[in-house]
């Protein structure tokens, strides 16, 4: 597949730290987290989640970053002019990935020091794979948007390279947004690992419904 001409990602500005600096001290941790996960998802009726949920409370522990009635999951999906990673989905291959702004609480009041996760979500045959990287959404809008190469650890070097990779080369731009609500559980004793999420109150649009600095629901505008 041929890959339109885009320009080259811009530089740090000036004032900012460059890579051969020295790097941060040793206590300064690092905002970059990788996981894997086997992940199965179903459709179910809204009375049926709910009894699922009870009989899952008895035996699973509620997620403590999910507090009573669950919490807001808002995403922008990046994607090229030819939708490439959406069709990569629906032809189902092996080995696909997508890149995404992700905000956990509801879209209000965003600002563009509200902390988000710049993620890269890849599928490896069944192996569902996340790396993501926290930053103010202002500095994630300049990584995605911009094409800057934005301040970065040396143990974050090469996730900041391979985002910026992929918008440059692909020419990804905001493609679609979605948002839900989500209560989460997990595992206890001999399931440790095992989470189940229960989402509802499922939205989407397209990057035409963005606001200037997060999501309008779709509600909201009905």
């Amino acid at each position: 597949m041929s890959q339109p001409d885009t320009a080259p990602f811009r530089e740090p500005a000036q004032g900012r730290p460059e890579d051969d600096e020295d790097p941060p001290p040793l206590h300064v941790a690092s905002r970059l987290h990788a996981f894997n996960r086997y992940e199965l998802k179903y459709l179910v009726p809204v009375d049926l989640a709910a009894e699922l949920r009870d009989e899952l409370g008895e035996r699973m522990d509620r997620d403590l970053n999910s507090p009573a009635g669950g919490y807001g999951v808002w995403s922008l999906y990046y994607d090229s002019p030819e939708l490439r990673f959406y069709w990569e989905k629906i032809e189902g291959l092996k080995f696909r990935r997508k890149l995404r702004i992700r905000h956990y609480g509801e879209p209000d009041g965003v600002s563009d020091a509200s902390p988000v996760c710049v993620e890269i979500k890849q599928r490896v045959n069944r192996v569902t794979q996340k790396r993501r990287i926290t930053l103010p959404y202002g500095t994630a809008r300049q990584l995605c948007d911009g094409r800057e190469l934005v301040e970065h650890s040396p143990k974050e070097r090469a996730f900041i390279h391979e985002v910026l990779d992929l918008v440059v080369r692909l020419n990804l731009r905001p493609a679609a947004i979605t948002g839900y609500q989500r209560e989460a559980l997990v595992g206890r004793g001999s399931d440790t690992g095992l989470r189940v999420t229960f989402d509802r109150s499922i939205r989407g649009g397209t990057h035409s419904t963005w606001s200037r600095r997060w999501v309008t629901p779709i509600s909201s505008r009905r």
